[in-house]
């Protein structure tokens, strides 16, 4: 998809990630941290989209939102699998020019 719409270096890649502030690595607690951020944060939408078509009531919903966010919080060692997906967007021939006009103006102005 990104590649149809003209992006370059597309990479798909899975990891399992943290989901809390249990992991002794920082990298890890940190990205632990901004997971579980966005799954309590993302829950009760995500819930009311799909849950309110299926017939539930927007109260129903968001009681076993706040009963599955206890879940989530009181849990130990949660991880989910996910995928990650980066690209780029290519440089013009234009601005790759105008790229090497400002390094050679750069080394002119230091030498």
């Amino acid at each position: 998809m990104l590649s149809a719409a003209g992006f370059v270096d597309v990479r798909v890649f899975e990891r399992t990630v943290p989901i809390g502030l249990w992991p002794q690595d920082l990298h890890e607690k940190t990205l632990g941290k901004m997971t579980v951020i966005a799954v309590l944060e993302g829950l009760e939408a995500y819930g009311l989209r799909s849950l309110t078509a299926t017939g539930w009531t927007a109260d129903a919903v968001r009681d076993l939102c706040e009963k599955a966010k206890m879940e989530i919080m009181s849990a130990d060692r949660m991880t989910a699998r996910m995928k990650f997906m980066t690209s780029r967007k290519p440089i013009s021939r234009i601005q790759m020019k105008e790229m090497r006009q400002r390094e050679l103006l750069a080394r002119a102005l230091k030498g």
